[in-house]
């Protein structure tokens, strides 16, 4: 072009990079951002807390996570007792979250990428679809809220509870027929028996567990629980069979054989010396005695 100098050095740029750069990189755990003592007398019997006072605590969750403000909040309420709250004010920033820790003292950590989730021995997670069927339920700001329990009182059958933990997941309002069901992790656990997980749906005066809605996936030592409800969950421990040797099952029908071989040998002398002494008709007591002789000896 005309005024312009000669441009004789040509350049040649080639983007050829491939890597993904990092546009919003907020970190996918996170701590609450609040820490509250709930100041609630809790009754414990025995060094445990009644199944009762557990249900109340999580009933009346709707009215105390009224009493702060911020979107998540770690509670202490007791020994043994503790959990998070974390709340969801925008619904367009409504997606599926974890919480995740690595002892059943160890305080809780918000998860918002299932991916990182591995590094942690125990996570619970909830999916999207939990929080718009609360908000379909007429929940303003549809919120979740994970409590662990250490200390709750047992069932009337004594069941051993893994790592004594039962945990209790409440929305508000009842969720139920899950599509995209809740998970529970419990990853590198050592434990005996045979797991299954159950719930508990908050009523009575000690736990009621069954496995109504809940899938037990156990891998080696990892356990998976797949419910399609919110409530109490707890993964019990069934007792492994047990086995003995050849050698022990031989002693032992050896020495049953030979124990009623004896009663039997006594029982018949009890009935011979009857037929020969039995010179009058025997009493009624005499003869209940000697029908539990025969009874006895058959």
């Amino acid at each position: 072009m005309e005024g312009l100098p000669d441009i004789k050095d040509k350049y040649i740029i080639n983007l050829t990079n491939t890597i993904e750069n990092c546009v919003k990189c907020d970190n996918p755990e996170k701590k609450p951002e609040k820490s509250f003592k709930w100041n609630k007398t809790v009754n414990e019997d025995g060094g445990k807390v009644g199944a009762a006072e557990a249900a109340e605590i999580m009933n009346n969750m709707a009215v105390f996570i009224n009493s702060f403000e911020g979107n998540s909040a770690a509670v202490s309420v007791a020994e043994g007792i503790s959990g998070v709250i974390v709340r969801k004010p925008d619904p367009e920033d409504i997606e599926e979250i974890s919480f995740a820790y690595n002892s059943p003292n160890e305080s809780m950590n918000i998860v918002e990428n299932s991916d990182y989730l591995d590094k942690f021995s125990r996570s619970v997670s909830l999916s999207k679809e939990a929080f718009e069927k609360a908000l379909s339920l007429n929940i303003t700001v549809p919120f979740v809220a994970l409590f662990r329990f250490n200390n709750l009182v047992s069932d009337e059958l004594n069941s051993i509870v893994l790592g004594n933990e039962v945990l209790a997941v409440e929305m508000g309002t009842t969720i139920s027929n899950l599509t995209d069901k809740m998970s529970i992790h419990f990853r590198n656990v050592a434990y005996e028996g045979y797991p299954s997980c159950q719930s508990w749906n908050g009523e009575g005066s000690r736990p009621n567990w069954t496995d109504y809605g809940c899938e037990t996936i156990q891998k080696g030592n990892n356990i998976t629980c797949r419910c399609s409800h919110l409530t109490f969950f707890a993964i019990l421990l069934a007792p492994p069979n047990v086995t003995i040797s050849s050698s022990d099952l031989k002693n032992l029908t050896t020495i049953t054989q030979v124990g009623c071989g004896f009663s039997l040998f006594f029982l018949s002398i009890v009935l011979f010396m009857h037929s020969l002494l039995r010179k009058t008709k025997a009493s009624i007591s005499t003869r209940i005695l000697i029908y539990l002789i025969v009874a006895l000896y058959c």
